[in-house]
């Protein structure tokens, strides 16, 4: 018996003679390879927490949460307490032409809140992230 028949047979005690005998090795091993990978890539993103700050933290993805009723009333309510006024540029842009934006990405949305947003103009914001302003 090699070693492959081996870890097979105790990776799959019932069936694994069964899967030796009709698969044959060579699947066998790419089907042990994939799932360490899939397992090592799962584990990989919730150490390294994901892709910042579009990633998922808690039940709600980042791009889900910036389009719920939470995030639209949080925003709005944040940006009539600002004046219309910019944090950066102090320019009186009007509620339509602010932004809220996150001083830190919170690791739960369930716990957002005001002090942790800053109220810029849309080519602020857009400094801010590194993108041009349109």
């Amino acid at each position: 018996m090699s070693e492959i028949d081996a870890f097979i047979s105790l990776l799959f005690p019932a069936v694994g003679s069964f899967i030796l005998f009709y698969l044959g090795k060579g699947i066998i091993v790419i089907i042990i390879l994939v799932v360490i990978s899939i397992i090592i890539g799962q584990y990989g993103k919730k150490e390294l927490g994901g892709e910042p700050p579009y990633f998922p933290r808690g039940p709600l993805t980042y791009d889900e949460y910036i389009h719920s009723d939470n995030w639209k009333n949080l925003s709005y309510n944040f940006r009539l307490k600002a004046n219309g006024k910019c944090y950066k540029c102090e320019n009186i842009v009007g509620l339509r032409n602010l932004e809220s934006h996150h001083r830190k990405y919170p690791t739960d949305f369930k716990y957002d809140n005001e002090n942790n947003l800053v109220a810029l103009c849309r080519g602020c914001h857009a400094e801010i992230h590194g993108r041009k302003n349109n």
